[in-house]
């Protein structure tokens, strides 16, 4: 796909809670994939090996951001090949013509068609396979996912136990107000949210001067 460039829109980049979750190494890999996915429509296939040489980094620590990255759902791999969820409604104008694609009706077009009806289908049933969670089933998980605590603690400053203690009383506050999330994503975002807004119980001396 040939094309001089793509908007980028950091207020929806800096908005994101998956995002702020990332660790600046796992930010700027997240970015090259975007890049790729820009350049590849959306069909970057996966190559552990280049990426290390290319980015100068260890083979493992390429596939551990890879995996965080999957764990935020902020990338989707299948078949070897990695998706980006967040380029798709880009890349979808430049495949209809509005951005100097192909005209309507040519062969590539016609292929395009093919591919996104496919996606959309397996978008679909994965969806319908989607099983509800109980909050205190979301909670275990989260409690044990020591990746995810991990990122979660240093982009906040704190302790994982005390990132732990969180989620415990947000799923107690959630439990009160009969609220029940039923996936892993909604869980975690709503959990961030509230995070946000509870206030910080580090102490600082007072500045009077």
């Amino acid at each position: 796909m040939k094309t001089l460039g793509y908007t980028f829109y950091p207020k929806d980049w800096n908005s994101s809670d998956a995002v702020f979750g990332l660790t600046l190494e796992e930010r700027g890999f997240y970015r090259e994939l975007i890049d790729l996915a820009m350049l590849n429509d959306n069909k970057t296939k996966v190559n552990v090996k280049l990426w290390g040489r290319k980015y100068n980094a260890i083979e493992s620590v390429i596939q551990d951001i890879l995996d965080s990255l999957l764990e935020l759902e902020l990338i989707e791999i299948e078949e070897n090949i990695v998706f980006v969820p967040s380029c798709e409604k880009r890349l979808s104008f430049i495949r209809n013509g509005k951005k100097g694609g192909r005209p309507k009706g040519s062969k590539t077009n016609r292929k395009v068609k093919r591919t996104n009806n496919l996606i959309g289908k397996q978008r679909k049933k994965k969806e319908e396979n989607k099983i509800e969670i109980e909050n205190e089933l979301l909670l275990n998980n989260c409690l044990t996912n020591t990746k995810w605590l991990k990122f979660v603690a240093n982009s906040k400053n704190m302790k994982i136990e005390s990132v732990k203690e969180k989620l415990i009383k947000f799923e107690s506050d959630l439990r009160v107000k009969d609220d029940e999330k039923g996936n892993m994503k909604e869980f975690k975002n709503h959990f961030i949210n509230w995070l946000n807004k509870q206030p910080s119980s580090t102490w600082k001396k007072p500045n009077y001067f």
